[in-house]
């Protein structure tokens, strides 16, 4: 795959592993798989789009999306996923992107404890989402107020019902004005 395409797909398995973490309906199982998931995802992808031929990398990445399959299909995806379907809709964004760039402020409000996370694997992953600037991606098709009219339009309660918190309009708006700076 393309540098871009390796990214996004990599980073929907990356949010379906932690929805799959900070989902109602989470198992022993399910984050078991999920954590495989987030760990071969953060030791690979920055090697994968910074060589795009290294195979172990790649494999890697593909045995994580498998894992984070095999995770989200027990729990169904949560809020980021709830999120990221209006604005795929309303702004054509690829959905591996619009499902992601929300990750990290919600990393951050859950935090390592709830997620069964070392604060490494979650510093990490922060870093990682962090250096990928999924904000200025998502700029280029859509600005903050335009995200916020979408979300708040066309929320999927069903899937941020999956979400461990109670999902309010505040907590929607400060995820997506944060996920933007």
């Amino acid at each position: 795959l393309p540098h871009f395409d390796t990214m996004v797909t990599a980073l929907d398995a990356l949010s379906h592993a932690i929805e799959s973490l900070w989902n109602v309906k989470r198992s022993a199982r399910s984050a078991s798989y999920a954590q495989r998931a987030i760990t071969l995802i953060s030791d690979h992808l920055l090697l994968a789009l910074d060589e795009p031929s290294n195979l172990n990398a790649r494999s890697a990445l593909q045995n994580a999306a498998f894992l984070a399959g095999l995770a989200i299909s027990e729990t169904k995806t949560a809020l980021a996923h709830a999120l990221s379907y209006p604005i795929t809709l309303s702004f054509n964004v690829p959905h591996g992107l619009a499902c992601s760039f929300t990750l990290a402020p919600l990393i951050k409000r859950v935090g390592a404890e709830k997620l069964s996370l070392s604060q490494t694997q979650v510093d990490t992953l922060l870093t990682l989402l962090t250096s990928l600037q999924l904000n200025e991606k998502i700029a280029k098709y859509a600005q903050v107020s335009e995200l916020l009219n979408a979300v708040d339009r066309d929320l999927d309660p069903s899937r941020a019902g999956n979400f461990i918190a109670l999902v309010t309009p505040d907590l929607v708006k400060s995820v997506i004005v944060e996920s933007m700076e």
